[in-house]
């Protein structure tokens, strides 16, 4: 190998420090907690060791005293892999995981930002407040990988879509199907895409723009069936539709509503949407119908829910970026100052494409693995030390739960629910945690009377066949369980309290009584939810 081509290979690029430096953030600096913070976590994992113990995939609940009720697990093949991680390096190899497929998803956005043209500083640019924008929603989920695969199917139809490769996306959709009901995003793409160049077509616009429509729609048809290649089959869909037109959760569930923009995040947010706006204005003439309707639609997307932000600044980073870049042909006066960045840019960007291999970042990729595999400790010293976050979940609690196992079912928030799952299950069942799909609106109504307390809050808690009791002290059903005879306290650590009824264990539930249905609970969310 001659000493230039073996120094390309050596010289680490821009892209293995954005990927290096994301990991490092993310998997050993102090935001290694974000990632963990969220109870599902604890349910993906034990999903997952249950589907390696017993070679099945559910189809009923496993974790909860509803054990008839229909679970559709449809993200099963992400619980397989992360339950084998969990086992390999616990809870590092967890952190460590979410901390690579971030930095992967992000680095590569940043590689094909600039193959597409962009320059090097707009494209750091819209990277970092993409970065920055999707942490409002950065946690070691499967919701990830929609990031990665997202990315991967926009860039397919962008730059390959008269390739041979763009038949890539079914086979992308078969494995995201099973990982994440995020998949229906690649549908979005490709009929957003399909109604530009059928636009296109008839306006007789583009002469390529019928042979295009063809393709797509031979890869969109390819895909739909490919995603029926899952436990559920079409029911799948219908599961998902009726999950997101459930008006109930959709108004509860606190990652479906807009984002605060009192946030970093989403200040990173709205200063990448007024790029892109501007940019879609200025530089309207290069882009296609197709990516301007897909421009329109997860800006709308970003601002309608706050777990799409990520989703909208990568497409958005992707499309937009590039077209900055002024066409070759352009010849207007440029002032001097601009014309000196450009040509640093310039310069920048042809050096970054001399590099290749991107050896460092999978060093350190693989370095990071071996550290989570020697229990995070490197030469000695413990750099990775990934727990639950002791300020977010009950951690002391649940440590007096699986000393002095409760009587089950337990019931908790469901924001504490899947972390008791991690910790406690089997010995401890719980009443209701963050799968809402599979709980139903009805049901998370008579949750909602039971924490907040509602004037039925006994019978409706006695409904559940609830043993013990896992709460806040500052909540309102705490304060009434202190004072209700039929319960006592066993624990309490000012962070949370532990009760348990003192009821005889055959004593018949009380009906549940009425529900909520036809009121409004204006001001009330679902504590601490985020959506799978």
């Amino acid at each position: 190998m001659r000493p230039g081509r073996l120094f390309s290979y050596l010289l680490p690029s821009l892209v293995d420090v954005l990927f290096i430096s994301l990991v490092l953030a993310l998997a050993y600096g102090s935001p290694s907690l974000r990632l963990l913070n969220d109870p599902g976590i604890g349910w993906h994992i034990r999903t997952g060791e249950w589907i390696l113990q017993n070679h099945a995939i559910p189809h009923t609940d496993l974790f909860s005293n509803l054990t008839t009720r229909p679970w559709f697990a449809w993200e099963w093949l992400f619980d397989l892999g992360i339950g084998k991680v969990h086992a390999w390096w616990g809870l590092n190899g967890v952190l460590a995981s979410g901390a690579i497929v971030i930095a992967l998803t992000f680095a590569l956005l940043f590689r094909l930002t600039l193959r597409r043209g962009a320059s090097l500083l707009p494209a750091m640019v819209f990277v970092v407040l993409a970065v920055l924008a999707s942490t409002i929603h950065g946690l070691a989920r499967p919701h990830l990988f929609t990031w990665l695969f997202t990315l991967l199917c926009w860039h397919l139809i962008e730059e390959k879509r008269s390739t041979i490769w763009l038949w890539a996306i079914p086979a992308i959709v078969l494995v995201w199907a099973n990982m994440h009901g995020g998949f229906l995003v690649a549908f979005a793409l490709m009929g957003l895409t399909l109604a530009g160049d059928l636009w296109n077509f008839v306006g007789g616009r583009d002469d390529h723009a019928r042979e295009d429509a063809v393709r797509v729609s031979r890869v969109l048809a390819t895909a739909l069936v490919a995603s029926f290649v899952n436990p559920y089959g079409t029911a799948l869909y219908s599961h998902i539709y009726q999950y997101l037109t459930d008006s109930f959760l959709m108004h509860h569930i606190q990652e479906m509503q807009s984002p605060d923009f009192r946030t970093v995040a989403a200040k990173c947010l709205f200063v990448l949407l007024l790029l892109t706006t501007s940019v879609a204005i200025i530089r309207r003439s290069r882009l296609r119908p197709g990516e301007m309707l897909v421009l329109v639609f997860f800006a709308y997307e970003a601002l309608f829910a706050a777990r799409n932000i990520p989703l909208a600044c990568i497409v958005l980073t992707l499309t937009v970026a590039p077209v900055l870049a002024p066409p070759e042909e352009s010849k207007s006066p440029i002032h001097p100052l601009r014309q000196r960045l450009r040509r640093f840019s310039d310069r920048m960007g042809a050096m970054e494409f001399q590099t290749r291999g991107h050896l460092w970042a999978i060093a350190f990729a693989v370095v990071t693995l071996g550290v989570c595999a020697h229990g995070g400790r490197l030469l000695g010293t413990q750099v990775i030390d990934a727990n639950f976050n002791a300020d977010k979940f009950p951690v002391h609690a649940v440590d007096f739960v699986v000393q002095h196992p409760s009587a089950s079912p337990l019931f908790t928030t469901d924001a504490w629910g899947g972390y008791v799952i991690y910790r406690a299950w089997p010995t401890v069942r719980v009443v209701v945690d963050d799968r809402h799909d599979m709980y139903g609106s009805e049901y998370m109504k008579r949750y909602l009377k039971v924490v907040e307390g509602n004037w039925d809050w006994r019978q409706q808690l006695q409904a559940t066949g609830a043993r013990a009791a896992l709460v806040s002290p500052s909540s309102a059903i705490g304060s009434l369980l202190r004072l209700s005879p039929e319960w006592r306290l066993v624990y309490d650590d000012g962070q949370a309290l532990i009760f348990e009824t003192t009821e005889p264990a055959n004593s018949p539930p009380s009906p549940p009584g009425q529900t909520l249905q036809g009121q409004t609970l204006t001001g009330q969310t679902l504590t601490g939810q985020t959506l799978k």
